[in-house]
């Protein structure tokens, strides 16, 4: 439209054409020929006149603009056209931005529900666990409270089997030395010059089951006063092999020295400057098949009539 109106500067001859047939198309719509009959017409076609008026007119003032302002005009409408054009882009793109907004929110919310679903989830999970814990450490503390009392069952009938053991088992031990038999003077004594003792003690099972298996050793021996004693369990003194029934008595005799004694040997006792010591060993099975061993010591008194209990050597088990 621009370059159609610069060519019509240029043709100074069209123009005023133009300007006429526009003149009279004007009175036409505005003039009524004196000799016509006034006829109302109807306000519809009264604005469409002057719609068409004021376009031609707008047109024609701008057609009148020299060449500058027209470009300006030109451009500025064009500037307003690429406006509404950028108008329009950015309103789809903004409305386009909502919806994606509202798919976003959307989205958040339903992340947010599955977030709240989840985290029930996992509290009931958590809730579980401890509960699982809880059960878990009674399950222990009841584990360990039976572990205890089994222990203490076990304890108990171990220590009533053991109980019931030592009550049936047979106890063989020491009852006793015989009495001493030589004469001397009116007394008895267990040594006197010219004898060759055999020294007896008399043991006892003093239990209530028997004794089986049974070995016994017995011997004698002289010391110097105050040299260490220590007994010899070897067998070398006497030796039997056999039973003893409950409450039954068991002899065991030493052998006899191979020479009598003189006078001095027993004056030696009499005086202490030697200890006679008599000590032996039981051995011997029960009815459980639980070995067990018995010994016992003593040692001549001064007046050669009584025995004392060593202070050591005298066990059982």
């Amino acid at each position: 439209m621009a370059a159609f109106c610069l060519a019509s500067v240029n043709n100074e001859g069209l123009r005023h054409m133009d300007n006429d047939a526009q003149n009279r198309k004007d009175q036409s719509c505005d003039d009524k020929s004196p000799g016509e009959e006034i006829i109302e017409t109807p306000s519809r076609e009264r604005e469409s006149c002057q719609k068409e008026k004021s376009a031609k007119s707008k047109f024609k003032q701008w057609c009148d603009l020299d060449v500058d302002r027209q470009i300006e005009s030109g451009a500025a409408v064009i500037g307003l056209v690429v406006g509404l054009l950028v108008a329009c882009i950015a309103v789809k793109q903004l409305n386009a931005i909502r919806e994606q907004a509202d798919v976003m929110n959307n989205q958040l919310t339903e992340m947010k529900a599955g977030s709240a679903d989840t985290q029930t989830i996992a509290r009931s999970a958590k809730t579980q666990a401890d509960n699982t814990k809880k059960l878990a450490d009674t399950t222990e503390i009841l584990a360990k409270a039976t572990q205890s009392n089994v222990a203490q069952a076990k304890a108990a009938l171990g220590a009533t089997i053991e109980f019931s053991r030592l009550d049936k088992r047979a106890w063989v031990g020491l009852n006793k030395f015989a009495s001493p038999s030589l004469d001397d003077g009116g007394t008895k004594k267990y040594i006197k010059e010219g004898s060759r003792p055999v020294f007896r003690v008399f043991i006892t099972n003093f239990g209530k089951t028997p004794a089986r298996n049974m070995q016994n050793l017995i011997d004698g021996r002289a010391l110097l006063k105050g040299a260490p004693f220590e007994p010899d369990y070897r067998l070398e003194g006497t030796v039997s092999n056999s039973v003893l029934s409950p409450g039954a008595e068991g002899i065991m005799d030493t052998n006899p020295p191979p020479h009598p004694l003189t006078a001095k040997q027993v004056e030696a006792f009499t005086t202490g400057e030697q200890v006679l010591y008599v000590y032996g060993k039981i051995t011997y099975d029960d009815i459980f098949d639980v070995k067990h061993e018995t010994t016992f010591c003593g040692y001549l008194a001064s007046d050669l009539a009584s025995f004392i209990t060593c202070s050591t050597y005298n066990n059982a088990n």
